[in-house]
């Protein structure tokens, strides 16, 4: 049981997500990359084992092998290549830097001394799935200032009740 209206709570949502938006707000647009599943492609490598003769290891090693029956050169159709998928999810939201080197990478690593730039993210909350399962992410999506970055910390709800935003944070050399 909450005791903030719902009123409140649906008031801050918008607002909320108001801000987060590239359009009338300060956030930014982010692209997750997810690996997916495996894909069979005919472009990749080919097993050319699997299409070999076998043959029976030599009882004492003392004769030559023979070769098992229904195996040949022809007998066995080679597999095809697979690859990784990657799929891609733009999501909109703001992002942070932290605020000095000294506090950033103490608070967020545990170390002081480290050159990796740590971003905090702030998107909606209903995408902390994504953000969990994404490979990488790549945030200013085709501008300049564009970069690709690795989760550091899992994201966290916050806001009023718990209910609107979550915070994840992001490192960019990494990749």
């Amino acid at each position: 049981m909450s005791l903030i209206p719902n009123e409140v709570k649906i008031a801050w949502k918008e607002a909320a997500q108001l801000l987060n938006s590239p359009s009338g707000g300060v956030g930014i647009y982010c692209t997750l990359t997810f690996e997916a599943d495996v894909r069979p492609s005919n472009t990749l490598a080919v097993d050319t084992a699997s299409n070999k003769p076998r043959f029976y290891p030599p009882a004492g090693g003392m004769s030559r092998p023979s070769q098992i029956p229904g195996y040949s050169e022809s007998s066995v159709n080679p597999a095809s290549g697979f690859y990784q998928a990657e799929i891609n999810k733009t999501i909109e939201g703001r992002i942070y830097g932290g605020h000095s080197e000294y506090m950033k990478d103490f608070n967020l690593l545990g170390t002081v001394q480290t050159s990796d730039s740590i971003w905090k993210f702030v998107c909606d909350k209903k995408y902390i799935p994504d953000l969990m399962r994404a490979s990488y992410a790549t945030f200013y999506p085709g501008s300049t200032k564009e970069f690709k970055s690795k989760l550091l910390r899992p994201p966290q709800s916050y806001g009023l009740g718990q209910d609107v935003n979550c915070i994840s944070y992001w490192v960019s050399n990494k990749i």
